[in-house]
């Protein structure tokens, strides 16, 4: 386990796989294990990264009251902490309403938002049954409050096939913090941020169990209904407690949306190597290129060019640029090279900044530009020329 202090208390947080980073947020009164089964089931496909929330599991007991721009807060203490500047991300019912309303302050730094179990347009029937819910944590009666939640969380064949998971749910639940948990709750019972559900601007993947009677099939055609890009999926047979009765069955649903909308084979983990690939390639690239740029070229492919991103990652950044018989300088004024010679203005200047990244300074810069106006002819020197006084002259005024 992992631990970072947010100035205000300890989260926390561990990390697995490699690849597209992802981030997973638990429910209220759960941990970051809950998520085990859907990480096991991923294959280390991916770059998790789960996390207690406040109060919960192994971060710090913070007293209450909680309100949800504090766990959105959290949040983003702890991905800025990681330099996850883009990411997708992941909540399960209270971890859910965290995850939408991060997205409505954040959608920047989201590829993809994944709400499963979560709630959102209670009627007042609903919103009844939660608060009478929150009042009893708020007395101190946690094992009344799970004494009703396993017939609504699981199915009567999981009760009856694992009653060992369903006991661990539970102690887990009666083992929180009574102030914690009642706080927690009581965010999840009051929070609903059905009118700014058109906010959310990402692709979003939504989830319930077909008799959940807490995060309805109805709530969760709602969030598909208001938020621009979205698609719901409703889990036939299935309760409240999904990500422990039906681990595979969620990250199978996740997986084929990463595919659908962000090319995620190439970088699966039933190809370890190729995934190595892109991630060392990202890296370089981003060194290389600058971050802002290579996070653009991503934020702005779509479904004709996404794939292309991808094999330019892989393989010219990946296979290429890793390679350490020639460095990082040398492969620079190679490309300079190639580049003025096929007339390539756009790419000679992202590169020329990439050769200054890379360490060559503008009097060897310049020894470069004049061997390529002598072999690319004079009028490919006096555009090269162009270019590189232009990025001398902003990297100055940057400094």
């Amino acid at each position: 386990m992992n631990y970072f202090d947010n100035g205000q208390f300890a989260t926390c947080y561990e990390l697995a796989g490699q690849g597209m980073p992802v981030v997973f947020v638990h429910g209220v009164g759960a941990h970051l294990q809950g998520w085990d089964g859907v990480i096991k089931a991923f294959k280390g496909s991916v770059r998790s990264l789960r996390y207690d929330l406040r109060g919960h599991g192994e971060s710090e007991r913070i007293q209450g009251p909680y309100q949800l721009q504090a766990f959105v807060d959290d949040l983003q203490a702890l991905v800025t902490e990681q330099g996850w500047s883009r990411f997708h991300l992941v909540g399960f019912s209270l971890g859910g309403l965290i995850a939408q309303a991060y997205a409505l302050q954040h959608s920047r730094q989201l590829h993809s938002l994944t709400i499963i179990s979560s709630v959102t347009d209670r009627t007042p029937e609903e919103q009844a049954k939660v608060t009478m819910r929150a009042d009893t944590l708020a007395e101190g009666r946690a094992d009344k409050h799970m004494a009703a939640a396993v017939n609504r969380w699981f199915s009567d064949r999981f009760i009856e096939d694992h009653p060992e998971i369903v006991e661990c749910r539970v102690q887990r639940s009666l083992n929180n913090d009574p102030h914690c948990y009642a706080a927690a709750y009581r965010v999840l019972a009051e929070s609903d941020l059905a009118d700014q559900l058109p906010g959310i601007t990402c692709p979003t993947l939504i989830m319930t169990g077909e008799e959940d009677a807490g995060s309805t099939p109805r709530m969760a055609k709602v969030m598909s209904q208001r938020i621009p890009d979205a698609e719901v999926h409703i889990l036939p047979g299935l309760k409240h407690g999904v990500l422990l009765e039906a681990p595979d069955l969620i990250a199978g649903i996740m997986l084929e949306f990463y595919r659908r909308r962000f090319n995620h084979s190439l970088m699966s983990g039933s190809n370890p190597v190729s995934n190595k690939l892109m991630e060392q390639g990202l890296k370089v690239r981003k060194e290389v290129l600058g971050e802002a740029y290579v996070e653009a070229a991503f934020d702005n492919a779509d479904d004709f060019n996404c794939e292309f991103q991808h094999l330019v990652s892989e393989y010219c950044w990946g296979v290429c640029w890793t390679d350490d018989t020639l460095n990082r300088r040398e492969r620079s004024i190679l490309n300079l090279g190639m580049i003025a010679a096929l007339g390539k203005s756009h790419e000679f200047e992202l590169h020329f900044r990439g050769a200054l990244r890379n360490g060559l300074n503008p009097d060897e810069l310049k020894s470069v530009l004049t061997q390529i106006a002598v072999y690319c002819g004079i009028p490919a020197g006096v555009e090269c020329f162009r270019i590189a006084r232009k990025v001398l002259a902003e990297e100055s005024a940057s400094h």
